[in-house]
C-alpha cells in the first residue's frame, strides 16, 4: 500500500515505535489501514491482532489470518506455527509485550 492512496495508513517503523515491540519478522507492503482481531475477517493488507481470551487463543489463528491475507501479526509469544511463519517471511511478525 502506498501511503498517498490513505493518508490514515500507518508504517511498520511507525508501529514498531509505537508498540516497542521486536519486529521478528519482514514481509510484504510497507503500510497498513485496517485491523482485525478475528481471523476470518483478515484481508489484504490487515493487521491482525493475537488476543488471549476466555475461550481460545489468537495466537491459534496467526497462519489462518496470513492466508487470508494480514500482513502485520501482532502477537504476546511464538509458538511453532508461528515459527513456521516467521522462516516462511509472509507476514511481518511483531511481538509485544501485550497484544491487547
Amino acid at each position: 500500500m502506498q501511503k498517498g492512496k490513505n493518508e490514515s495508513a500507518l508504517s511498520v517503523d511507525e508501529i514498531v515505535k509505537a508498540t516497542a515491540g521486536q519486529l521478528l519478522s519482514s514481509g510484504e507492503g510497507t503500510y497498513f489501514t485496517g485491523a482485525c482481531t478475528d481471523s476470518r475477517m483478515a484481508g489484504p493488507g490487515s493487521i491482525f491482532f493475537a488476543l488471549k481470551g476466555e475461550q481460545t487463543d489468537g495466537h491459534l489463528f496467526v497462519p489462518a489470518a496470513v492466508d487470508r491475507g494480514a500482513a502485520l501479526c501482532v502477537v504476546e509469544r511464538t509458538t511453532p506455527d508461528i515459527e513456521k511463519t516467521i522462516a516462511e517471511r509472509k507476514c511481518y511478525i511483531l511481538k509485544v509485550a501485550d497484544s491487547l
